[in-house]
């Protein structure tokens, strides 16, 4: 099963989620389907703070990079660090923090 779709079968099965982003430096704004993931972990031994990653096909959100804003499921995100490829390079995943 190639990238596109692993997205579609897990959209149409309620895992991932739309998302949009508008380019900072202009253009049409983007749309893809995305998985968000939203781990938690222990931090001084008692704080859990989440780790928000996105994972996208690479043929989507071409040019993202950080400091730009993507918007999941109507929440807001900023991209905390430059989107990096996985796998064969047809993934990318990028570091979020809620807005």
């Amino acid at each position: 099963m190639d990238a596109t779709a692993s997205f579609e079968a897990f959209k149409a099965a309620g895992l991932a989620l739309d998302a949009t982003w508008q380019p900072s430096i202009g253009g049409p704004q983007q749309s893809a389907v995305v998985l968000l993931d939203v781990p938690d972990e222990m931090l001084l031994d008692s704080a859990l703070a989440g780790q928000q990653v996105m994972e996208y096909r690479s043929t989507q959100f071409v040019g993202l990079a950080t400091g730009e804003t993507v918007t999941i499921s109507g929440t807001d995100y900023l991209v905390r660090e430059t989107p990096r490829r996985l796998y064969d390079g047809a993934i990318l995943r990028a570091w979020l923090t809620p807005l």
